[in-house]
């Protein structure tokens, strides 16, 4: 287990990258056993997780606006706590507020659990996100 400094090294970097819409900077960050959570999409691995956002990258005007985050650590874990603000191609505006929880080992993250207001995005991108997992959903 990492100390609680090193754990917000790499957040603080994974952060700055976010920020700054970089994907391939974030998930050189992310470890290839990594795997997320979120309320819409329950848990999914590293490809799936980086395929959904440059997916939902496309949604977007300009790249998000974060508000400055609340930040607490702890060993390897991190939690943050912001909300964001982007205007949408479909003509809403997209503000939603989340809490990050980030597992970090060796220097990766390894887990992350994401919980935002799911009422928010469906209201805003329903039609774009039923799309979304219609052609990502496997046959079954």
């Amino acid at each position: 287990m990492g100390t609680t400094e090193e754990t917000r090294a790499v957040h603080a970097e994974w952060w700055s990258r976010l920020n700054a819409g970089d994907f391939d900077g974030m998930y050189e960050l992310v470890d290839d056993n990594y795997r997320s959570w979120s309320p819409s999409r329950g848990w999914i691995g590293k490809q799936e997780t980086m395929e959904f956002a440059r997916f939902f990258r496309t949604l977007l005007q300009e790249w998000f606006v974060f508000e400055t985050p609340v930040i607490t650590a702890e060993g390897n874990r991190i939690c943050t706590a912001t909300a964001s603000h982007a205007l949408l191609k479909n003509g809403n505006v997209y503000n939603n507020h989340y809490h990050f929880l980030h597992v970090i080992e060796g220097g990766k993250i390894i887990e992350a659990r994401e919980y935002n207001d799911s009422l928010h995005v469906a209201q805003v991108l329903g039609p774009e996100l039923e799309r979304y997992r219609a052609e990502h959903t496997p046959e079954g």
